[in-house]
């Protein structure tokens, strides 16, 4: 009898591994597919562009040019649930302050073509920075991860070098993450999309800012505090206390964010910028 009660739970373990080396891109990417239009987000002056180099194949973003000249456009590359119309507020923040952005719809997500895996994803933020910099200067772009995203622009900014890095709620790496949630079952050697963060932070060379929340139950703090060891110089961490994965933005998040690429929105945006917030914290009721 405890012998089949051992080979039960072995066969349970291994088909639990079986069942993680299997279904894993679909835990990890859990992308809305349908596309958007950004008009019905609130948000003014958007366009949905089509950047695939391809003819056959769609990759978009969503882009914003900048209200106030020379003011800085942030290369933003998403988490892994929903898709970017999920941020209105987010884009309404962003060009209440006169900045403006090119938000990332990745392959699978929003409309994009194609299916999500690491590769691929990389491959769409080296898209994403291709059609940036054919419209702006490199001085005035920078690059801007959110939670998976953060990854992304990571590897991208390691191999740019002179591109200033901005990660919100970031990893170490997936498996880290997945690790910490099955600790008893051997992540490292089941899981495809490492994404691994650690590696290539440590060849950024352009200014580096972390922010991270105290209450961050997916992404713990210990994370973004591990890849600010490893960052080189400049760098800066924002810690906001009592903030989960997601509720920086009411926290000040844009604030530090301009303070950081030392961008002083002007006189005349500031009306905008109160009405955002006044917005904001109407849905937020």
């Amino acid at each position: 009898m405890f012998e089949f009660a051992v080979a039960a739970a072995i066969g349970l373990y291994l088909l639990v591994c079986v069942v993680i080396w299997r279904t894993q891109r679909w835990a990890m990417y859990r992308p809305w597919r349908f596309l958007i239009d950004p008009r019905l987000c609130a948000v003014n002056d958007v366009e949905l562009v089509n950047i695939h180099p391809s003819t056959t194949e769609k990759l978009y973003v969503w882009h914003r040019a900048p209200a106030v000249a020379g003011a800085p456009v942030l290369v933003y590359f998403d988490g892994n649930r929903g898709n970017i119309a999920i941020w209105n507020r987010r884009w309404r923040r962003i060009a209440a302050s006169g900045a403006g952005f090119i938000a990332l719809s990745y392959r699978g997500y929003g409309g994009s073509t194609q299916q999500p895996y690491e590769g691929g994803l990389h491959e769409d933020a080296d898209h994403a920075w291709a059609w940036a910099e054919q419209h702006y200067a490199r001085e005035q772009l920078a690059l801007h991860g959110f939670s998976m995203g953060t990854g992304f622009a990571t590897k991208l900014a390691s191999r740019l070098k002179d591109v200033p890095l901005i990660l919100e709620a970031p990893y170490t790496s997936i498996t880290d993450v997945v690790q910490n949630l099955l600790p008893i079952f051997p992540v490292r050697f089941l899981w495809k999309d490492r994404i691994e963060t650690k590696k290539w932070i440590k060849h950024v060379e352009a200014p580096v800012m972390i922010a991270h929340g105290t209450r961050d139950t997916i992404v713990p703090i210990s994370h973004g505090r591990r890849l600010f060891r490893r960052a080189r110089k400049p760098k800066v961490f924002h810690t906001f206390r009592k903030c989960n994965h997601l509720n920086m933005l009411s926290a000040g998040l844009y604030e530090k964010i301009w303070a950081f690429l030392e961008y002083q929105p002007p006189i005349s945006q500031q009306g905008a910028m109160v009405e955002a917030e006044k917005t904001f914290r109407m849905e937020k009721v």
